[in-house]
């Protein structure tokens, strides 16, 4: 539509300014005095972010390196900067899904959580003891500055999602990345699934190479290094493996509340089949209460489905609601690496060298 093409040019403009104004020193970005890796991407919506942040998280126990992680308080009870607590009686609701849930995974971490992040990341440094800072979505949040910008581009989406939005699902155009030190192409297809499967052609992933592929024309420079800004980015390649609770011969009902709900589906269509009896999907970071729980149970009743499958986020939020007999299972994400993100290990090397 022609106003959509419009407000894309005025949107596209405005985030170009902001950028600009960083880029010359108009703006100038906060610092702390440690370490600091962004997560981020271009588009709106379910990228991969959490899983990646996760692989972080277990790179740095791996280093010996204290990390803390700051989250936006999205959808959360909490307004204000805080540090999660893993007693929190209703943790997920309070401190929001995934900062709660990254804590529960790697206990020996901090996360916090706050309105704004540059803000959250002072609190911090004065009220916490950490090695190395990782800001979850923080690749357009330039007021804080980073070391490290890691952004991911989902292989999955369609070409005319990475229009601008509100025409596409981009935030800011392909030129962005030319700020980030380590790209990282995820939901990567593996080689046995077929066109009918994915969400887009194979047209559109050679596209989304050859965007990326222009931009980074000294792939896995080994001038890259951490500490000082590297002249190239490095391209790296992965897809998200699932791996199933229960057996594929077993019936079972999927629901979810993400960003992108139908890799969810898909996946889960991939491998129940004809067992996957049903699927509902609730808003992203979809606040569950008892009312929602018992339509699940009447929609696995009502398939004869023997579980309730979900994800790892969801499940966190819907485990102070459950029974000693409801059938709800969470799908771990594993990641694949296709071709390994050779920037982000060199720069944990040498902070924990430092």
């Amino acid at each position: 539509m022609p106003v959509f093409n419009l407000l894309s040019k005025i949107y596209g403009a405005a985030a170009r300014a902001k950028n600009w104004s960083y880029d010359h020193h108009v703006m100038d970005a906060v610092r702390i005095c440690k370490p600091v890796i962004s997560v981020g991407n271009l588009t709106v919506g379910g990228t991969g972010k959490t899983p990646v942040v996760d692989f972080l998280l277990t790179e740095c126990e791996k280093r010996k390196l204290k990390a803390l992680v700051v989250s936006r308080n999205y959808k959360s009870k909490i307004k204000d900067t805080a540090k999660v607590d893993l007693g929190h009686p209703q943790g997920a609701y309070y401190f929001g899904d995934e900062p709660f849930l990254l804590l529960e995974k790697h206990p020996s971490a901090q996360v916090v959580v706050g309105p704004e992040k540059w803000k959250s990341a002072l609190w911090a440094e004065q009220n916490c003891q950490f090695d190395i800072l990782i800001v979850d979505d923080g690749f357009q949040h330039r007021n804080l500055h980073r070391d490290l910008d890691i952004v991911l581009v989902d292989a999955s989406q369609p070409w005319e999602h990475y229009q601008l939005l509100p025409k596409g699902r981009a935030r800011e155009d392909w030129s962005g990345l030319q700020r980030a030190h380590q790209v990282i192409l995820t939901k990567v297809p593996t080689e046995t699934v077929t066109e009918n499967e994915t969400s887009h052609s194979n047209d559109d992933l050679a596209k989304i190479r050859m965007q990326l592929q222009s931009l980074n024309t000294t792939l896995d420079s080994s001038e890259s290094s951490a500490l000082a800004k590297p002249v190239t980015s490095s391209l790296a390649e992965m897809n998200y493996d699932l791996i199933f609770p229960v057996p594929a011969a077993t019936t079972v009902v999927g629901f979810c509340g993400l960003g992108n709900p139908s890799s969810f589906q898909k996946s889960l269509m991939g491998f129940y089949k004809e067992n996957l009896k049903g699927f509902l999907e609730f808003p992203d970071h979809h606040n569950y209460n008892l009312k929602d729980i018992q339509h699940l149970q009447d929609l696995l009743q009502q398939h004869q489905a023997e579980w309730l499958v979900t994800t790892e986020k969801d499940l966190v939020k819907i485990k102070s609601l459950l029974g000693k007999t409801d059938r709800i299972l969470a799908v771990p994400i594993q990641l694949n690496w296709k071709v390994m993100p050779k920037v982000v290990y060199e720069f944990l090397d040498q902070v924990r060298s430092v």
